[in-house]
């Protein structure tokens, strides 16, 4: 009896001398750590993507349990450590205390990066990871026609003494998702000197409510051919700090338009075919012929379903013999164009109606 009873007594105070060391285990699994916490906050970012890095958002949520303080971090992939996020406008890891009830809202720059993951962190909780998704800065500058031919310009050509406008699109821009407009940001027009190869200033404007801008009114000669780019200006309101950008050069070609054929008509037609004549213009810069067709409506060579043929530009004469039928009318349309694509600016026109079928041809 007295062993079983040292015995039992040895047993209670091995397990007396680890109660404190399970309890320590105990209480480190209960802690917060570095990829959990004891319970999810709450997080909404407004707007939550298409934002430029720089561009101030609002963090929103509930922390819960009472007044804390609550650190911003991020991580670049989702398995990634997470890091504090430095606030740039004092150089100090970003921290601010929650209200009596654990809710916070404040504004902070999206960051210049896109797919990174930010969330909110306390002692207590944190916050689901948000995915920013910020775009590039961008700028697309154009020539826009004040007064447009049958068939546009290619890009970056203007035709001597045809006034046209540059335009400057930040939203709409050929690749990616459409931009945030930022109206009344500055926008500067600055032309290349080929000499030197430095960028000289032309002239300054705004962006407008829809984030474009335009320089009007260039009325330009054979020599005005030129490279151009727009800067867009550090743009720092509302809490926005986002810094200045350089488009893409864009060049520009003045040359002259081709002059159009004259005299067109219907030589010789048949119930199954039409041969056009027409008289060529003493042109340097005709370099193809273009022949557009419809059945109903105006023939116009921008419309490529209504080009029948291009041919050489010394051509005077072309037959139509493709799905041609009797008792039915034909609309052409004739244009020059030149070897940079340019195209005359008005067609010259001809209608035309094929004879009723003979006996015996139905």
């Amino acid at each position: 009896m007295t062993m079983r009873r040292e015995r039992r007594g040895g047993v209670l105070a091995k397990l007396l001398c680890w109660a404190p060391v399970t309890a320590v285990v105990v209480a480190l699994f209960a802690m917060p750590s570095s990829t959990g916490a004891a319970r999810l906050g709450s997080l909404t970012v407004t707007p939550g993507g298409n934002t430029y890095g720089g561009q101030s958002v609002r963090f929103h949520g509930d922390m819960g349990n009472g007044e804390q303080r609550i650190f911003l971090q991020r991580r670049g992939c989702p398995t990634c450590i997470w890091s504090e996020v430095v606030d740039p406008r004092d150089g100090r890891p970003f921290s601010i205390l929650t209200q009596a009830n654990g809710e916070f809202d404040f504004m902070f720059p999206a960051p210049a990066m896109n797919a990174v993951y930010v969330r909110l962190h306390s002692r207590q909780a944190d916050t689901d990871a948000h995915q920013f998704k910020t775009v590039h800065q961008d700028a697309d500058v154009f020539l826009d026609e004040l007064a447009p031919a049958d068939v546009p310009l290619p890009r970056g050509f203007a035709v001597v003494g045809e006034a046209y406008d540059l335009r400057i699109d930040t939203v709409r821009v050929p690749s990616g998702p459409k931009r945030p407009a930022l109206a009344g940001r500055r926008v500067e027009l600055q032309q290349r000197d080929e000499s030197t190869h430095e960028w000289t200033f032309v002239a300054q404007g705004q962006l407008g409510p829809e984030g474009l801008a335009a320089f009007s009114n260039r009325s330009p000669v054979l020599d005005d051919s030129g490279v151009y780019r727009t800067v867009l200006g550090d743009w720092t309101q509302g809490g926005d700090d986002i810094g200045w950008f350089p488009s893409l050069p864009f060049h520009v070609e003045v040359v002259r338009r081709p002059d159009p054929v004259t005299g067109l008509v219907a030589t010789d037609v048949t119930t199954s075919s039409i041969r056009l004549s027409w008289n060529l213009p003493a042109d340097p810069e005709r370099r193809r012929i273009v022949i557009a067709r419809t059945s109903f409506g105006d023939p116009n060579a921008s419309n490529p379903s209504h080009v029948i043929a291009t041919i050489d530009g010394e051509a005077k004469t072309y037959l139509d013999d493709h799905q041609i039928n009797p008792s039915a009318s034909y609309n052409y349309a004739v244009y020059t164009r030149s070897a940079d694509g340019v195209y005359t600016r008005l067609s010259t026109d001809e209608s035309v109606r094929t004879p009723d079928p003979k006996r015996g041809e139905q």
